[in-house]
Order: structure tokens, then C-alpha cells, then sequence
């Protein structure tokens, strides 16, 4: 028999209850519903970042109907009445829109802050701490549990994890090209690459870093990835091996950075992401760069999404200046710099490394001639060799 809730998901909203919720992407299958068994009071259909179905949300609905579910749909910004409109038709009972539900109840509409976690103990701090909507991530909250399951089958203990953190829009293409180099070279650590686009600030994804890597390990990080890769080694140092930063600067935000990011997050809010996104593939991969590395840098982009984007944003508007602790590291660093990066200079990145040997650490700087700001991607190699030789074990003096 269909379960009906005694008040409707609307009205609760209307409310202020707290209320779980799990964030899916199309298609979704009966028995992760009824795995829930009445623990989730909705579902957040993610037709952003995720593929559009009708087909598969009239069913969603009535699978999500069984188990005493309300399905709400993550639409883009720009959508109109007409959308919405039509996924009410489907049986939708809501939407969400620039990270908060929409519902209408008796012709006026109520918005209500949503927050999207990809951890169980996010979730649960986060309601203990009263917020009001919350939403699991079911692929991140699954690839968590994965890794927690088989670390040890993924990484073996002679085998060093290696964390690999692409910067902003990126994903773990990124390292297709290092990873495969280095399988070439006597290889040192396994290869881990994690998404960066799930938190808004560079805190909160520094956590999720360590949520779902193993107990010890080495992180590299390409420029917003190394920013956070810095801030996981504050919040861990005693985790981290060793560190390596890819074009990266240790400075905080300027005013005038603060500005562009701004301009780009009202643009996009606006839904002039498409645009946005070739004329950064462009910027970061350059001018004259191969129209493969461009092309593969904007697929990158678009499966990080407009909303991704926004939160890389706000966290990007959030990281801290890193220069008054650097001669804290005292693990070997490796700081990798592009001699035709025009997005982060040499210059920034010298100062990252003279801000480690300051303090003693152990630290080397090497520029790969011809590189730009993607130096992974138009330089895999390169890069890949000076990783291996980073990679080794210290020897024991």
C-alpha cells in the first residue's frame, strides 16, 4: 500500500521542520528506496549536474511515493514556469534553485535553504545543529563508504596513496596523462584522485579530503587543488606524507580576484555558464594550447556543473593566506611551477617555497619550461618524473 505522510512535504517546509533528504542523479533503483526504510523524508533529483529523463522521473516518483517519499528536482537556475510547470506535472513537489527548495502551497511559494553533505557525519551535525533541510549526496556518501571498505585492497601498504586534487572546474582528468606516466616509471603510490567542487569552502573540502582518504598518505594538489591540499595538511599534519603543489600561490584572495569571482558567480547565476566556461578552457589552457587539451579542459568544466562552479567560488573568496605558516611543513614538499603560467606566475610560486625552507623544511622547486597553469595536462611527463622522484622513499640517514 502507498505510504502517505500525514502532513505534506510542502507544508512541512512551509514549517521550518527538519527534514533528511537524499540527493540522487538519474536513473535510480527501487531497492536504494526502499533501503531507506522511512529514514529520508525526500529526494533531490540532481537534473543539473545529471542527466534529464522523463520517463525515469514519472518512475522515480512513484517508487519514491511508496516509501513515503516527496521527490523534488534541482533545476537549472534560468528555468522558468514552463519547467516547472511540467515537473509538476511529472508528480515533482518542489524544486530547488540556487541552493534552495522552492514548494507552493495554496498558490504562494515558500523558500527554504538547502545543504548538500556527502558524509552520514555531516549529516548528523548538521541536524543536530538544527538546520533545517539537509540532503545526502548519494554518489559522494558511496564512494566514501568504498573507500573505507577497501582501503587496504586499493592501496597495499607498500604502496604509498597518493592524493590527487584538480583545481578549479577540473576533475580527475586532470592526472589521466601523470597517472599513466607514472605507471611507466618505478612507480611509488597509487594513485587517488578526488572531486573538489562538493563544499564552498576550503575548509569544509579539506574535510571531505580527509572523510575519504586513507590514514596516511601524500596529497598533490594543482592550483585550487594544492590551496586545499595546504589546508589538509593544517588540519592533519601527522596524515600527510608529503606535498606536492602545482601551480599553485600561497597568498589569500586580492581584492581584485574578489571581484572577477563575483562577476563570474552573477553570471552564471544568470545562466551564462556555457559562455564562462570557454572563455576560461582558453585562460587556463592558453591561446595557442592544443584545441584537445581545450576541449577536453571545458567537457571537465561542464560535468563540475554551474552550481560546482559557484561553490569553487565561495571557496576559492575563503582560503586563507597560507604564507605565515608555511615554515610549519615539515614533510618533503615538491612545489611544480609552469614557466608560461600567466594565471599563477612563477614568482607566486617561488615565494611558496622559499616560505618552507625559511622554516626548515624540506623543499624543492622546479619549473617545467614551456608549461602553462595546466602543466598536468600540457606536460604530463614532466610532471609525472618530478612527482616519481618526490615519491621515493626517504633514505635513512
Amino acid at each position: 500500500m502507498t505510504a502517505t505522510p500525514a502532513v505534506s512535504f510542502e507544508r512541512r517546509v512551509a514549517n521550518g521542520d527538519s527534514l533528511r533528504g537524499l540527493l540522487v542523479r538519474l536513473p535510480v533503483g527501487d531497492r536504494i528506496l526502499a533501503a531507506l526504510n522511512g529514514r529520508f523524508s525526500f529526494v533531490v533529483v540532481d537534473l543539473v549536474n545529471g542527466p534529464y529523463s522523463e520517463v525515469d522521473i514519472a518512475g522515480l516518483v512513484d517508487l519514491a511515493r511508496g516509501q513515503g517519499l516527496a521527490v523534488i528536482a534541482s533545476v537549472d537556475a534560468s528555468s522558468g514556469p514552463p519547467v516547472v510547470g511540467r515537473l509538476r506535472r511529472l508528480g515533482v513537489e518542489g524544486v530547488v534553485r540556487d541552493g534552495s527548495v522552492h514548494v507552493t502551497i495554496g498558490g504562494r511559494e515558500t523558500v527554504r535553504a538547502l545543504q548538500v553533505v556527502h558524509s552520514l557525519g555531516q549529516l548528523r551535525r548538521l541536524l543536530a545543529n538544527g538546520a533545517p533541510l539537509v540532503a545526502v549526496d548519494m554518489d559522494a556518501a558511496w564512494a566514501a563508504m568504498l573507500v573505507s571498505f577497501a582501503e587496504e585492497a586499493v592501496s597495499p601498504p607498500e604502496r604509498e596513496a597518493l592524493v590527487m586534487l584538480p583545481g578549479m572546474l577540473g576533475d580527475a582528468r586532470v592526472f589521466d596523462g601523470v597517472a599513466e606516466a607514472l605507471s611507466a616509471l618505478d612507480r611509488h603510490a597509487a594513485c587517488r584522485p578526488q572531486r573538489i567542487d562538493l563544499d564552498d569552502t576550503i575548509a569544509g573540502i579539506a574535510d571531505s579530503v580527509l572523510v575519504m582518504s586513507p590514514q596516511r598518505f601524500a596529497v598533490v594538489g594543482h592550483s585550487l587543488g594544492a590551496i586545499v591540499a595546504l589546508e589538509v595538511y593544517r588540519r592533519a599534519p601527522l596524515r600527510v606524507t608529503r606535498l606536492a603543489l602545482l601551480n599553485a600561490s600561497p597568498r589569500a584572495a586580492s581584492a581584485a580576484q574578489l571581484a572577477a569571482w563575483t562577476t563570474l558567480e552573477e553570471r552564471t547565476e544568470r545562466g551564462d555558464f556555457s559562455t564562462i566556461v570557454v572563455e576560461q578552457a582558453a585562460i587556463n589552457v592558453g591561446q595557442e594550447g592544443e584545441q584537445r587539451l581545450i576541449d577536453l579542459w571545458a567537457d571537465m568544466a561542464r560535468r563540475v556543473g554551474p552550481q560546482g562552479f559557484i561553490r569553487q567560488l565561495n571557496a576559492q573568496a575563503s582560503r586563507p593566506d597560507s604564507r605565515p605558516v608555511l615554515g610549519d611543513i615539515d614533510v618533503p614538499v615538491l612545489v611544480l611551477s609552469g614557466s608560461a603560467d600567466d594565471v599563477c606566475p612563477v614568482e607566486l610560486q617561488a615565494e611558496l617555497a622559499c616560505g618552507i625552507s625559511a622554516g626548515g623544511g624540506t623543499v624543492i622547486h622546479e619549473t617545467i619550461e614551456g608549461a602553462g597553469h595546466m602543466s598536468p595536462l600540457d606536460h604530463p611527463a614532466e610532471v609525472a618524473a618530478h612527482l616519481n622522484t618526490w615519491l621515493r622513499p626517504r633514505t635513512t640517514e
